[in-house]
């Protein structure tokens, strides 16, 4: 498997996994098991706050536009009130 991480951004985790005495290649199958074990990203991912509402206001991310954001409140209005149901994904 071959991965591009920019050049910045593996500098800055080599020297952090050099602290915890892991190369990059452990640092990855550590994070890939873990998945698996979990079935889910071990870990939050999400924008820190003050951007998040940054970007509400100057409207710089099209995810983050008010339509969107009204769009998630009435889905999860509808979760809350027991109105959804599953379904299998049908690849076509």
């Amino acid at each position: 498997m071959n991965v591009y991480v920019d050049d910045l951004t593996a500098a800055r985790a080599k020297e952090l996994l050099d602290e915890f005495g892991l190369d990059m290649q452990t640092a990855v199958n550590i994070f890939l098991r873990q998945v698996i074990r979990s079935k889910e990203i071990p870990f939050s991912i999400e924008i820190p706050y003050p951007e998040k509402e940054r970007l509400l206001k100057t409207g710089d991310d099209d995810f983050y536009c008010e339509a969107n954001m009204e769009h998630l409140r009435k889905s999860i209005a509808q979760y809350n009130a027991g109105k959804v149901f599953e379904h299998e994904l049908v690849e076509i």
